[in-house]
Order: C-alpha cells, then sequence, then structure tokens
C-alpha cells in the first residue's frame, strides 16, 4: 500500500503526517486532541462517518464495482436494500469509485432486484420518514442517515 500524506493547519500551528493510512489518522487525531483539547469531547457527541470503519463493517454485505453496488446480503427488505444500496453509493464515491453518491429509482431497481413500482413506493415513504434525501430526481443519504445506519440497521443486518 502507498504512503499518504495528510497536512493539518489548525489556526496559526500546521504539521504534517507521512505514513500508512491507518497510522497517520491516528497521529492527526492524538495532535489534534493535543492541541484542540475540546475536539476528543466533540467528537464524542459530533457524528462524523469513519470511511475506513464504515468500509469493514459492510465488507461482508456490500461490493462496489466501478459499475455500481453489489449486494452480497440476501432476503432483504426493500427499505433496508435501498439503504444498503445507498450507503455503498457514498462510500463508493467517496472512495473514487462511482462517480456520485446518489443512485436514481432504476439503479435502485438493478442493484436491490426489487421492482421498480416497489423502489417507488419505498422512496417515496423514506423521503416522508427522512430516511433518505431526494435531489433531482435521485436519492441519497446524509451524515444523519449513515449515522441512524450505523447505529440502528447495520447492527440487525450483522446478525
Amino acid at each position: 500500500m502507498s504512503e499518504i500524506e495528510v497536512r493539518v493547519k489548525l489556526g496559526e500551528m500546521e504539521t504534517s503526517f507521512t505514513g500508512k493510512l491507518d497510522d497517520v489518522m491516528e497521529a492527526v487525531f492524538e495532535w489534534l486532541s493535543k492541541v484542540y483539547p475540546a475536539y476528543e469531547a466533540i467528537s464524542k457527541i459530533v457524528y462524523e462517518p469513519n470511511l475506513d470503519r464504515l468500509m469493514r463493517e459492510c465488507s461482508d454485505l456490500l461490493t462496489i464495482t466501478e459499475g455500481g453496488i453489489i449486494l452480497r446480503k440476501t432476503g432483504l427488505t426493500a427499505e433496508e436494500a435501498i439503504t444498503l444500496s445507498l450507503v455503498g453509493a457514498y462510500i463508493g464515491f467517496r472512495i473514487g469509485k462511482l462517480e456520485k453518491e446518489c443512485m436514481t429509482p432504476a439503479e435502485l431497481s438493478r442493484t436491490t432486484g426489487k421492482a421498480l413500482k416497489t423502489i417507488y413506493n419505498t422512496l417515496a415513504s423514506m423521503v416522508k420518514q427522512g430516511r433518505v434525501v431526494r435531489e433531482s430526481g435521485e436519492y441519497k443519504l446524509t451524515k444523519l442517515h449513515i449515522a441512524k445506519f450505523v447505529f440502528d440497521l447495520l447492527p440487525r443486518l450483522k446478525e
């Protein structure tokens, strides 16, 4: 694996870290917790998706390819399958495998194997309940939705 370099600037303080991704991220957070004491307390109450952890947790549930997302977990409800697909899109976009973090109903139908009508009906319900966001005819998850997935749905899917 190649090395990563990260530069961090906080006010007038600046530093950089180089090495393996896990080591660099650990060093960055350690530095921040020393330089910015409130950071540790803030990080305990402010949710920021941990992409590495999310990928590890979802590795048995989905696969991301340049062509899209493959759900590896079977027997999912339409809502679970849509949510998992959108989590895959979120991850895939952030790691550069996918061009966007949102999906159309047709893409969700192909990914989930659910009928397009089922997808439309489920998405309408999910939007109304605040479980997904609709933008220009496509659907995606926000950080709030990712947090709900991590804390509520993911543990059930891993059983």
